[in-house]
């Protein structure tokens, strides 16, 4: 959690260290790249990753003159384009736009999970973080987390959360929830974000987790109401609501977020080149305020501090997941 906290400290001062890699890490491999670049999406088109692939892929080949093709690979929620990536030829021709579910929360979660999170792929960047945002029924008697606190404490196992499905990271962040708060609240499964939204506004549960790009909207339209975020500083997008940190619940940080992987075996100058291409990408206005108006939080960050973060990220969630003995559907 305390990792976490200080990522976003740190970045300001790490754009500076990345112009100031090793000469020969930062210069481009010769010969690569030579031909089109696939940037392998572990979800169905038009959601977040493959958002982020679509801005962050164009951005990229303008900048090494290839083109970069996504090629989406959805089902096993992330783990069969995870696993087709880590055992590609590491070319660096061949890239996983990495998720928290797959890339963090699949290790803990499925026991014999076909590729090591960790072992079997070598960090690029991690480009941007979505936000959580604790959102309830607009009839609940709280107006912010530290209401909700009282309120679930004093009716233990009346409160319901839902979420997208089990062993998902709206579902994990309300059983992170659960564990700090020492709360007794009940969880609801849907098959799926829109059937969860429904039931939430419906007020068949009274509070979930929603990424904030998918739960503005309702914010906006008052069909639901943000009692806290789940990231370690307020937001742009919500800046009155506090972060739950803030309201009660020490070091909370639960969000998604989007970078990009290649296999372990890929060569590290072609790693550390790829880093820096798509660092700079990212950091370009353009790139970064159309990912910022999409409700993206643009971390921009190489690999050496992606690996770090993507092991803080294994362990955290591995941990909640055996506390709270999570099964997949």
């Amino acid at each position: 959690m305390r990792y976490r906290s200080r990522l976003f400290a740190m970045l300001a001062a790490f754009g500076a260290l990345v112009c100031a890699v090793d000469p020969a890490a930062a210069q481009q491999p010769v010969g690569y790249p030579s031909r089109p670049i696939k940037l392998v999406v572990p979800f169905a088109p038009g959601g977040t990753a493959d958002n982020f692939a679509r801005i962050l892929g164009q951005a990229l080949s303008e900048r090494v003159g290839q083109p970069v093709i996504v090629d989406n690979r959805p089902g096993g929620g992330g783990v069969i384009a995870a696993d087709f990536v880590a055992k590609a030829a590491g070319d660096g021709y061949t890239l996983l736009v990495a998720d928290v579910g797959p890339n963090a929360v699949a290790a803990g979660l499925f026991p014999k999970l076909p590729y090591d999170a960790l072992k079997d792929f070598a960090p690029v960047t991690l480009g941007t973080s979505v936000p959580m945002v604790l959102i309830a029924h607009p009839s609940l008697a709280a107006a912010n987390v530290t209401e909700l606190l009282a309120l679930a404490r004093a009716r233990p196992h009346v409160l319901n959360f839902g979420s997208a499905g089990a062993g998902g990271i709206s579902h994990l962040a309300g059983e992170m929830l659960k564990i700090q708060a020492n709360l007794d609240i009940v969880h609801v499964p849907y098959k799926g974000g829109a059937q969860s939204l429904a039931g939430i506004t419906g007020n068949e549960t009274q509070i979930m987790f929603v990424t904030g790009s998918s739960g503005l909207p309702q914010i906006k339209a008052g069909t639901v109401k943000a009692l806290g975020v789940a990231s370690a500083r307020r937001v742009a997008f919500l800046p009155d609501v506090p972060t739950l940190a803030e309201s009660g619940v020490p070091g909370f940080v639960a969000d998604s977020w989007s970078g990009v992987l290649a296999p372990a075996s890929t060569p590290r100058p072609v790693v550390e080149y790829l880093g820096r291409e798509f660092v700079a990408a990212l950091q370009t206005p353009a790139i970064h305020q159309r990912l910022t108006g999409m409700g993206f939080e643009v971390l921009a960050v190489g690999p050496a501090e992606f690996s770090r973060f993507l092991d803080s990220e294994v362990r955290k969630w591995s941990a909640v997941i055996k506390t709270a003995g999570v099964k997949p559907d």
